[in-house]
């Protein structure tokens, strides 16, 4: 019992060394304050998101000679 007692307070350590040490790592390198200062959020984007996207159809050449019934069938995509 005291076997485990003493394995289970040694993961606790282990965890509270782990983590102060992750605290003072990110505050060094990580431009944030040691005491959990809030570091900004980066600005929006002026432009609005546009969700038009063109992308090329899906499958090479090759696939297509290959498999010529797989891209028969109409887009999946509608209005496209």
């Amino acid at each position: 019992m005291t076997f485990w007692a003493l394995v289970g307070v040694g993961y606790a350590v282990l965890l509270m060394v782990g983590f102060v040490l992750g605290r003072l790592l990110a505050a060094r390198f990580g431009g944030a304050e040691p005491d959990g200062g809030v570091v900004a959020p980066a600005p929006t984007p002026a432009d609005d998101p546009t969700f038009g996207l063109d992308w090329p159809p899906l499958g090479s050449a090759f696939d297509r000679m290959l498999l010529p019934a797989a891209f028969a069938a109409e887009p999946a995509v509608p209005g496209r």
